[in-house]
This record gives C-alpha cells, structure tokens and sequence, in this order.
C-alpha cells in the first residue's frame, strides 16, 4: 500500500492537483440509458456521462505517464446485471514535463450492458452511481458525485448513439502482430517490441497499452515506415507474482480519407517474470 500511495501522491503532485473546494468543477455528470425498457434479449445499456468544459480533459482506465482513471460503481435494482463498462477510443495529450496522458475532451459516456437476470426492476426502483475523475488543464482537479436515479432512468439516445461510433471496431483487425523480447527468469521488468504489417501503408499510427493493474508502463515509441508498424514498450510487472503473459492494448490508425478507425487486441508476451 505504501509504495502505491507514493506513486500516486507524486503523480498528482507533478500534475499540480489541488482541492475541488478550491476551484468549480469543470466536469459535470448524469445517469443515462440507451433505452426506457430493456430491449429484444433483455438488454439495455446504462452509464454515467461526464461533460468536460472546454480545454479541460479527463483520463483512459490506463491514463499514461500521469493522471487518474476515470471510475464508474453501478448500484441496480435486483433482477438486473451489468457487464464490465465499455470505453470509447481515447486521445493522448502531452502534459507538463513531456508526460503522455490518454483519455477525453469535450465529454466521456462510460456505459455498461445491463441485462435482465430476473423480474424486471419495480417502477421507482433507486439506481445509483459512484463516479469519480481528475480533470486537467494547468492544473488538475479531483471530482466525484453519487448520482441518483429511479428506474426506468432517462433516455439519451443521441449520446448513446455517437458512443457506439467511439468504441473500437467489433471486427478483427486488418493487421498482423509480431512481437521480440519479453521477460527473462526472475526479472520483472521488460522491453518489447511489436511489429504491425499493414495491408496499406496507415495514417498516424497509435497504441494505447492496458495495464489492467498488473504492469507499469513506460510511453509506447511508435514508428512507421510503409506497411510496417514497429511499437517498443517497456513494462514492469508491479503488484503480483503471477505470469503475465499478455496485454491488451487499443491500436489506432488513420485511412486514406483521413478517417481515425480503432482495434481492440490481445498482444502475447513471451517469457515468465
């Protein structure tokens, strides 16, 4: 715990955080679903949007070199069932110092599948949702609220419209992934390299590492040449002894019309810390 509380504390202090009752919050949430009633299968879609005031942002489930997940707690009424939440693509900022960060400007929907599991919820049934976030500019503010609804909650169709848009594409990628190094015997730290063969030669390639709690991670060096990707990483196995043997990652690239498509993918490690 102390070694975390460390690292934490010092990430803030480089971001110069201060306190929330310091400063208005530029970062306002609500409760929304995609749907009144669960739909055909006995679905429906629920989460917490955050709006961002301009030039602020809000940061990834990894938040790079510096910052703080943006989190989601969901309460439902019993007979319902929420998967794990669903996020959209990310951006990555340069912060004070060089530091990468990735999350979002403007707004984040943070939603979760949510499936009947039994009779459906009694009308006024209460949902709740714990959220919290550090939202940055020159400096960084900490935010959270409890949000309160009764179910069935408010419809945003709009919003859940343009997150569908943001996620990475359900498909396989177009790509193939080759990846050299890893973790010899009884170390726990690695540098790995990847390589991506394109069809096409792409656009502005990026990669968005997931360290899922079990890894640190330094900023991925990307660089592309014709229709051959090569990412290098270095990863330090932090918090638990068990094999990590592999990382999901985000990999994002641009097509000849200029248009940002994204993949969700599993990346094989070699060797055992």
């Amino acid at each position: 715990m102390k070694t975390g509380f460390v690292h934490v504390a010092g990430v803030l202090l480089g971001l110069g955080v201060v306190s929330a009752a310091a400063e208005p919050q530029p970062v306002r949430a609500r409760m929304v679903a995609d749907a009144s009633r669960p739909g055909p299968g006995g679905t429906l879609h629920v989460g917490v949007l955050f709006e961002i005031e301009e030039g602020w942002h809000i940061y990834w489930k990894n938040p790079g070199d510096a910052g703080l997940a943006t989190e989601v707690r969901l309460t439902l009424p019993s007979g319902l069932e929420a998967a794990a939440p669903r996020w959209p693509v990310p951006r990555r900022f340069t912060q004070p110092g060089g530091l990468a960060g990735y999350g979002y400007e403007s707004s984040l929907l943070l939603a979760s599948e949510v499936r009947l599991a039994g009779p459906p919820p009694d009308e006024g049934s209460p949902v709740t949702a714990e959220a919290s976030w550090l939202a940055c500019k020159e400096v960084c503010l900490l935010g959270s609220a409890r949000l309160e609804g009764r179910w069935p909650l408010a419809v945003a169709a709009a919003e859940f419209e343009r997150w569908r848009a943001e996620l990475p594409a359900g498909d396989g990628p177009p790509f193939s992934v080759n990846v050299t190094g890893g973790w010899t015997a009884g170390e726990r730290r690695a540098g790995l390299a990847m390589w991506f063969s394109w069809p096409a030669p792409p656009g502005e390639v990026e990669l968005f590492p997931d360290a899922g709690g079990r890894l640190k991670l330094g900023s991925p060096r990307v660089q592309t040449r014709g229709n051959l990707t090569r990412v290098d990483l270095e990863a330090t196995v932090v918090g638990s002894s068990s094999p990590v043997t592999s990382l999901n990652a985000v990999v994002t690239a641009r097509d000849a019309a200029g248009t940002r498509r994204a993949w969700e993918i599993v990346i094989p490690l070699a060797g055992q810390p």
